[in-house]
């Protein structure tokens, strides 16, 4: 039972965080099960501007049956009589390693502002009285960060713990984390903004560490499920082609879907071969790039697209985080 009267499920960590006692609650399960994957350190990550790729055996990690995260996104859109309520995966924070390979993905222009306050995130404010933030964990975000935070995952936390600061007890929120499946906060259901419930979610949150795959779909399908009035969804990865095709496919006008990624560290002839291909000047950009650097500028593209097309879609605006 929360401080405010909640009642919520505890997750068990398998870390040397927390070891809570696993309840015998039943919830519903949108990721399909599987165990995510092993911390990885907060501050590592490469230096430059893409990751280089990550691989590690592979874990035992189901895939969400795409048909039916698929139904979801339609009967979602349809403004179905949908519940509230919202199931705890059965991921946990784990020992195994997760199969971590994301690239940066934001180097567009972006039509919000960083900094400031209110019911912001990252300086991008929205109306509303509940929010949900639908955020990536996954290897990836353990890049580094050029500000006191030193890494993207720690900026994101820090930009979490200041959005919600500034919510009123008669809000809500919800916080679901993403790798290669959703990681929600343990609670039934969007909790009241009140004083104890931020500091015991922002608890948990502290405890997440950003590791594996990058497949936002199951985290955001459980978002809408919960019918908020906005959605802060942020990522720095490219998604797999099932997972662009569910992302791009969400349209819908009940939630406000703002979308947020980290600008990409680009050589200027990488900035400049993009810039053709945002032109549609496919063979001017190959010649420039190369093959093999014209596919990866491909990828940095089609993300950027699937990011923009989601917040346009949804009512929402797309931010790149410098």
């Amino acid at each position: 039972m929360l401080p405010s009267g909640d009642r919520f499920r505890e997750i068990v960590f398998e870390t040397d965080w927390v070891a809570p006692e696993e309840t015998s609650a039943q919830f519903v399960d949108f990721s399909s099960g599987g165990s995510a994957a092993a911390p990885s350190p907060v501050d590592g990550g490469s230096t430059g501007g893409f990751l280089p790729e990550y691989r590690s055996p592979e874990p035992d990690v189901p895939v969400p049956s795409q048909t039916a995260l698929a139904s979801l996104i339609w009967n979602t859109a349809a403004d179905s009589d949908l519940s509230r309520t919202v199931g705890a995966p059965t991921n946990r924070v784990g020992t195994g390693m997760g199969r971590g390979q994301g690239q940066g993905i934001g180097n567009g222009k972006g039509n919000g502002r960083e900094g400031g306050n209110g019911k912001s995130f990252f300086g991008l404010a929205s109306e509303g009285k509940s929010f949900v933030f639908v955020l990536d964990c996954s290897l990836s975000m353990n890049h580094p960060h050029d500000s006191d935070a030193k890494t993207r995952f720690r900026k994101m936390k820090m930009e979490l713990t200041n959005s919600l600061a500034h919510l009123r007890p008669d809000q809500e929120f919800f916080i679901v984390f993403f790798n290669h499946e959703a990681i929600p906060m343990p609670a039934e259901r969007m909790v009241s903004a009140a004083p104890e419930n931020k500091q015991y979610f922002l608890d948990w949150v502290e405890q997440v560490p950003a590791q594996g795959d990058t497949d936002p779909t199951a985290a955001l399908l459980m978002a809408l499920r919960m019918r908020p009035d906005v959605i802060y969804f942020l990522t720095d990865g490219c998604f797999s082609g099932p997972a662009n095709d569910i992302v791009k496919s969400i349209q819908q006008s009940r939630t406000s879907i703002h979308t947020f990624v980290f600008e990409t560290m680009l050589t200027e002839k990488q900035q400049a071969g993009l810039e053709l291909m945002r032109q549609k000047k496919a063979s001017a950009a190959m010649t420039k790039l190369g093959e093999a650097t014209y596919r990866r500028m491909r990828e940095v593209l089609v993300a950027e697209q699937v990011m923009q097309g989601l917040s346009q879609n949804n009512g929402g605006k797309y931010h790149v985080i410098p």
